[in-house]
């Protein structure tokens, strides 16, 4: 490559996840989407999606929380129940971590 006139800082060789696991958001039916937003006058407003094409890639719509019923956590609308249920923490916000949570305790809670 430097023979050829190129500089080395500007090659990168790699690969993607699909040549390694060929595991991805689809195949997992993961995806991070907004569920709503708030307005200049402080109005939340619902943003969601409902695809004609795949109607099993639509999204929640409105604020979230998640709440354990029947021993399962299950997401519902925020504004369907008492704040003190939803178990969702801030953990990051505006750039500042508020909670800090050790990979231990990450374990621990997906066993609880």
């Amino acid at each position: 490559m430097i023979e050829e006139g190129f500089a080395i800082d500007n090659i990168a060789f790699g690969m993607g996840g699909g040549l390694l696991q060929l595991v991805n958001r689809d195949m997992l039916r993961f995806a991070m989407k907004a569920n709503a937003m708030k307005t200049k006058t402080g109005e939340w407003v619902d943003v969601s999606k409902n695809p004609l094409t795949d109607p099993t890639k639509g999204s929640k719509a409105g604020r979230q929380a998640v709440i354990r019923k029947d021993g399962k956590l299950v997401a519902v609308r925020l504004d369907s129940i008492d704040p003190e249920e939803d178990l969702l923490e801030v953990v990051w916000k505006n750039g500042k971590l508020l909670r800090w949570i050790s990979f231990e305790q990450v374990k621990a809670n997906s066993n609880a």
